[in-house]
């Protein structure tokens, strides 16, 4: 790899990572949109995989991978939320049907995403 190439890492990197800090910054906003956590997620998975890529020519420190794939996992249950409850406003017969079956997931489901995004929340 060139002089060029390993700058052209270093400065992919650097877009990549302003770009996960700028999508933290709208998440934190109280006025954030339903996909904000979508654009945040994407940015931090985008950093995530050029960094192990190039682990090599980069030398990301281990605990920032760590901290960012912690991010992601902790993150994920309030977007599922999110795709969720999309799904069942935009389906009113089937959100009828799931909440009448057996098992309905209303009562159960909504406090336990709840709780999730409210750990995100004080976490960022």
């Amino acid at each position: 790899m060139g002089h060029d190439d390993g700058e052209d890492l270093v400065a992919a990197s650097r877009r990549r990572l302003e770009a996960a800090r700028a999508a933290a910054a709208r998440l934190r906003r109280r006025d954030a949109d339903a996909r904000a956590l979508h654009r945040f997620r994407v940015s931090l998975r985008r950093l995530s995989v050029l960094l192990d890529a190039f682990d090599a020519e980069l030398c990301a420190p281990r605990a920032a991978l760590r901290t960012m794939r912690a991010t992601l996992k902790a993150t994920g249950p309030a977007r599922d939320r999110q795709v969720f409850r999309r799904w069942l406003d935009a389906a009113p017969r089937t959100r009828r049907a799931v909440l009448a079956a057996e098992r309905a997931p209303g009562p159960w489901l909504w406090p336990r995403f709840d709780a999730a995004a409210e750990r995100l929340a004080g976490a960022l």
